[in-house]
């Protein structure tokens, strides 16, 4: 079976020979023989304890494997030794784990609805070097509770960090990983339909990942329920049956930027949702930008994810080779002015709040009451990757 960390993307299309059944056969990311593992994969679905749903979905998985980073193991809850809790969103809590014989996890509990559902997600993403990976499936032999065993996330979410630590190369860079991973979603017809700050993550490469697929459904798929953080909600959502498209996914983007700009989470000083979304929505209502803090091309890019019509929204293909040339080109497209207002001025910065995912009803009045304010920012060195 396959374990370990992120492979190195170098080994792709170089040939080995597999030491079980001397086979030929392609590194990809890892050193993976398809048919051993195709035969070990059967003899571990022999000992499955699940229930029959869980069984089928593991067989139909199983048949479709054809990259290491769809591989899911159903994994004994024995091989897991739980340390603490690190974290809870809105469909799951998060633990921080060890895995027996494997890598460094974490352990989400999610709704026993939503765990299959979200992790074939994470198949159909089978290049996913821009995704949380997903290893597979365990049980809690107690209270029966369905388990997702997925890559550990040493440095935490986006919404959690200190963006003023981070030089303005460094935030195209961000801005590069996520539009790698939202073209790639977007590519294969799915929509992420939670996209904000906190389901971002930094791997232990410094790149940030695209997490909780939990929502992500098939472009235009009709659904009367909308779930999210408003202010990150694309106007056509708010009080409208309208169908998610790529383009609110856009208008997420949009937001993230944002953030990554002024390392303050768009309309943090709002604490009335309810009226938040009706300006947002009636009145297009934005976040206030300095034009002296950040690039106008990066603005105009911005304002663009922003339009209240989706038609005017550009893709995700556009925006990421926009982007690509601001990391390129950094005197021309106004990356380097920036950076020198950021040495000689202080940024102003709101409380630091994250968010989770709620049910937007128009019919009530929406606290803030699932954004907390934190106690303290991370930044890279809070991390001793060494005692982990």
């Amino acid at each position: 079976m396959i374990r370990g960390r992120r492979g190195s993307q170098n080994l792709k299309n170089q040939m080995t020979k597999c030491e079980e059944c001397n086979e030929n056969y392609y590194i990809e990311n890892n050193e993976w023989c398809k048919s051993c593992n195709s035969k070990h994969l059967q003899n571990d679905f022999e000992k499955l304890t699940a229930n029959n749903e869980v069984k089928k979905f593991f067989q139909k998985i199983q048949n479709e494997v054809d990259s290491p980073y769809i591989v899911l193991e159903w994994i004994s809850y024995n091989e897991l030794k739980i340390k603490n809790k690190i974290g809870e969103g809105g469909f799951g809590i998060v633990y921080f784990a060890i895995w027996n014989n494997g890598p460094i996890i974490n352990l989400n509990y999610p709704e026993n609805e939503n765990l299959l559902y979200e992790i074939e997600q994470y198949t159909k993403l089978k290049d996913n070097t821009f995704f949380v990976r997903c290893f597979g499936i365990s049980q809690n032999p107690e209270t029966k509770a369905y388990i997702m065993v997925m890559e550990y996330i040493p440095y935490g979410s986006l919404d959690k960090y200190d963006i003023t630590n981070m030089i303005w190369k460094d935030r195209i860079k961000a801005l590069l990983d996520i539009s790698n991973g939202l073209e790639q979603l977007h590519e294969c017809n799915l929509t992420h339909q939670d996209f904000h700050s906190g389901n971002l993550l930094f791997s232990i490469q410094k790149n940030l990942l695209i997490t909780n697929l939990s929502l992500c459904e098939a472009v235009n798929e009709k659904s009367n329920v909308k779930y999210g953080v408003v202010p990150y909600m694309a106007p056509e959502l708010l009080f409208d049956k309208k169908t998610y498209t790529a383009k609110a996914d856009i208008y997420s983007f949009g937001m993230i930027m944002y953030f990554i700009a002024t390392g303050n989470q768009p309309f943090a000083n709002y604490d009335d949702y309810y009226s938040l979304a009706k300006e947002v929505k009636y009145n297009n209502f934005r976040p206030k930008i300095k034009d002296l803090e950040i690039p106008e091309s990066y603005i105009k890019l911005i304002k663009k994810c922003w339009a209240s019509n989706p038609d005017d929204r550009p893709i995700i293909n556009d925006i990421k080779e926009e982007i690509r040339l601001y990391y390129q080109h950094p005197k021309l497209y106004g990356i380097e002015k920036a950076e020198q207002y950021l040495k000689a001025n202080e940024i102003q910065k709101y409380p630091q709040i994250f968010y989770r995912s709620k049910i937007f009803n128009s019919k009530e009045t929406i606290k803030n009451d699932y954004s907390l304010e934190l106690k303290g920012v991370q930044s890279w060195s809070n991390y001793d990757l060494d005692k982990l």
